[in-house]
This record gives C-alpha cells, sequence and structure tokens, in this order.
C-alpha cells in the first residue's frame, strides 16, 4: 500500500514537471553512454548549479509486511477486504497465494465472524459450481455413456495396432468423453501420456476387477496425470480393497476435488463393528461427489451413525448406494436421519439436495418405526420442493430413502412395491456413467 501511495506521488511529481519526464527519457534513449555528473555552468537555465539527475531517481519503499502489525490491525484488513464486492475473492486469493500470512489467514476464516461468514460463502459458491456440472453430467448422460464406450475401444484398437505418440492423442480430441478401462490397458508411460492430454472435459477411469496391487502400484500414482480441469468418473469395484486402502484416494481428492462418480462397489471397508474411519474422512471432504456407490462394502450401523452429521450437511452427494450392507434398525434409522430430522421446535431440517437414498437388502425388515420415519421424512421434502398433489394415492412423488417393501404405512406404495422398486432401478442405472 505505501509503495502504491509513492508511486501515486512520484506520478504526480512528473507531470508537474515535465522536463523531468524529457530528462529521463532523453537519458533512457542513450543507454550505452556512461552517465555524467553535470558541472556548474552560468548558460544553465536555471541558475549556475544543476543537480545530477541520477539523484533525482528514488528508490523503491521496502515492500509492505502484514506480519509486521498486530494481529487486531490484521483482522480488519482482512474484514475489510470481505466486505468489499469487487473483492469478494480477494480473501481466497490471499489465502491461497501468501506465504508469510497464510496461517493467520486461516485463523481468521476459522475463528472472526467475518471470515466465518466469508469462508461459508466461498463454500457455497464453489459447491453450486460443483452442484451444476454434476447435474450437467447426468442430463448428458446417455451422450456420456456413448462417447465413453467409443472412445475406449479406439485406445484399445490403437494399443493393439502400435498407435501411438502425438497420432495417438490426436485420435481422442474428436471425443466429447473419454474412458480408459484399465481391465484392458497396461498403464504403461504411453498410457498415462494420453490421460495427462486430456483436458476440460469428462474422463472416467474403468479400474473395476484390476486387483488390490494394480491398484496401488498403477491407478492411484496415475490420479496424478489427470488434469484438473477434467470432471472424473472413477470406478474401483470389485477390487479387494480394505479400509486404508481409501487413504491414498482421499488424499487425492483432498488435493483435486474433481471426482464427480466415485463406485466402491464390492470391497470391504468396515471391519465388525467399528466405524470405518477411511469411509467417515471420505464423507468429512468438501468435494464434487455426488454419486457414491458403496454397494456390499460391510457398512455397518457404527459407521451409519458417525457418517450421519456429515451426509445431513453434504451440499453435493445426490446418490448414495448403500444396498447389500449390514445395517440394522438402528443405523437405517440414523441414515434416514441424516436426510431429514425433526427439531426440538418440531422444525424439519433437511439435506434437500439428496434425491436417493438406497438401503435395500440389509440386516433390517420393515416395520412401522421405519415406514412412518420414511413417510414423515418425504412428506416434509414434498412440501419443501411444494409438489401439488391432488390425488395422493395416484399421483406420489418418488420417494428418497428407498428400502425394501417401501412403506407399508402408505396403502397406494404397499400395493406396488415391486413397481417403484423398478422406477428406483431405471432411474439409478440411468445416471450411472
Amino acid at each position: 500500500m505505501q509503495n502504491l501511495i509513492s508511486t501515486s506521488a512520484y506520478c504526480g511529481a512528473d507531470v508537474e514537471n515535465n522536463s523531468s519526464v524529457s530528462s529521463v527519457s532523453s537519458v533512457s534513449s542513450v543507454s550505452s553512454e556512461p552517465v555524467r555528473q553535470f558541472a556548474p555552468s552560468t548558460d544553465h537555465p536555471l541558475g549556475t548549479t544543476s543537480t545530477p539527475l541520477m539523484h533525482t531517481l528514488a528508490l523503491p519503499d521496502p515492500a509492505a509486511d502484514l506480519s509486521m502489525l498486530p494481529l487486531e490491525l490484521r483482522y480488519e484488513i482482512y474484514g475489510w477486504v470481505v466486505r468489499q464486492e469487487q473483492l469478494s475473492f480477494g480473501l481466497a486469493a490471499l489465502v491461497k497465494t501468501s506465504k508469510c500470512q497464510r496461517a493467520d489467514v486461516l485463523e481468521f476464516m476459522r475463528t472472526d465472524e467475518r471470515g466465518i461468514a466469508h469462508s461459508q460463502m466461498l463454500k457455497n459458491i464453489q459447491a453450486g459450481i460443483w452442484h451444476g456440472k454434476a447435474q450437467a453430467l447426468l442430463d448428458n448422460a446417455d451422450k456420456l455413456r456413448l462417447a465413453f464406450d467409443y472412445s475406449s475401444h479406439r485406445i484399445i484398437n490403437n494399443a493393439m495396432d502400435g498407435v501411438s505418440g502425438q497420432a495417438a492423442i490426436d485420435a481422442l480430441s474428436k471425443y466429447t468423453a473419454v474412458q480408459f478401462c484399465l481391465r484392458k490397458l497396461s498403464l504403461n508411460s504411453e498410457i498415462g501420456q494420453q490421460i495427462r492430454c486430456v483436458q476440460s472435459k469428462p474422463l472416467k477411469i474403468d479400474a473395476s476387477g484390476i486387483g488390490r496391487a494394480r491398484y496401488l502400484s498403477e491407478l492411484v500414482p496415475a490420479l496424478e496425470l489427470v488434469h484438473p480441469d477434467c470432471s472424473l468418473i472413477l470406478d474401483v469395484s470389485n477390487n479387494e480393497l480394505r479400509e486404508e486402502d481409501l487413504l491414498p484416494l482421499i488424499a487425492f481428492i483432498k488435493k483435486s476435488p474433481i471426482i464427480y462418480q466415485l463406485d466402491l462397489r464390492n470391497n470391504i471397508l468396515c471391519a465388525g463393528n467399528v466405524a470405518s474411519d477411511s469411509l467417515v474422512k471420505l464423507f468429512e471432504l468438501v468435494s464434487p461427489l455426488s454419486h457414491l456407490y458403496l454397494f456390499n462394502t460391510a457398512f455397518n450401523d457404527a459407521s451409519a451413525q458417525s457418517i450421519a452429521r456429515l451426509l445431513h450437511k453434504n451440499p453435493c452427494l445426490m446418490h448414495l448406494d448403500l444396498r447389500h450392507n449390514l445395517l440394522t434398525e438402528a443405523g437405517g434409522l440414523s441414515i434416514i436421519g441424516a436426510v431429514g430430522s425433526q427439531s426440538e421446535t418440531d422444525q424439519w431440517q433437511l439435506n434437500a439436495v439428496l434425491t436417493a437414498v438406497r438401503l435395500q437388502k440389509n440386516k433390517f425388515s420393515m416395520n412401522e418405526e421405519i415406514g412412518w420415519a420414511i413417510f414423515d421424512l418425504q412428506k416434509s421434502l414434498d412440501e419443501f420442493h411444494q409438489l401439488k398433489i391432488e390425488d395422493p394415492d395416484a399421483e406420489i412423488s418418488m420417494y428418497v430413502v428407498q428400502v425394501d417393501g417401501i412403506n407399508p404405512a402408505h396403502i397406494a406404495l404397499s400395493d406396488f412395491a415391486s413397481y417403484f422398486q423398478q422406477v428406483f432401478s431405471k432411474i439409478a442405472e440411468s445416471q450411472r456413467l
């Protein structure tokens, strides 16, 4: 700031004294000659002596150092920055680029009311961008699946035919989305270069069934090659992964939040009756993840109870598949309560972003408590979305929480249970990329 003031003052002096500007210009244009001291002369228009030109050039002021200011004053500066509409992202930029002030800026974001509000605003903006991209993927799901299929075959054929280098990279440029199927490809430097060159388009890496060893030795390092502008669809199902194997994946998401759909099916990620720390860490991440498939992962009550509060606040997750797991009635109710629950004042607190939570084929059977919990939740969601249903027996909105038998508390639903299960499956498959 001091530099800026000094520069402005210096420029103002130059405007007032045109001769100074001329002198500087003339000297700059003859840079090859040495700078000379002017000798006293009675012919000089301003008098008998002349000040050496070099003495008129002021040295730059030292850079401002916010760390020298008291903490209270720094917080006032940060608070002023976040109040300015034209600088709404100023604090975020400061957090990302500052080396000396990073720690106290982050502390300001965590502890000061102005910083907390600004941090939440930035998170909401980012979540809105992510949610919009996720919805765009779903809107174009049919086209993307075709592009994934065609590009995957092209990559495999190129590898078999020996097409490599720029020719193989150029071949991918015509596809609106690209898929690499690692079951049929060796993830060598050539394939790695092709992954690196896919930019600003949906990218799917199908690593289903490659096994735990290849997941750790090939896939995890290859994730670093994915361009940060891509929307990544990642399938690591059926690989005999363990809970700890999720940690490098979580580290990648934290560093580069670009995964929109993650398939972890048929990997045992929970042990016994203990909550999975890795799955809890996954739900703690702020990321664009919209579809998470945890089908047959030994997901248990402890894990359900641990992620419930995180699931309730998640701004991006739309589809959570928990079918064929170990949830009992307690775990099922925890998940239902995470979608929406009543406060002490009977006000509903809802996660209206979630559109499907699939709980079929768990360890609990439909009973009156679960049935009414789902029914009351759905009624509140319908009111939130302002659905207008004249005949509730004939027109019923799609239930967000999906369980076996649907809901015996609602006669119309119990009569059409099998039909609705088919509808649930059809919608779920249409969204899987």
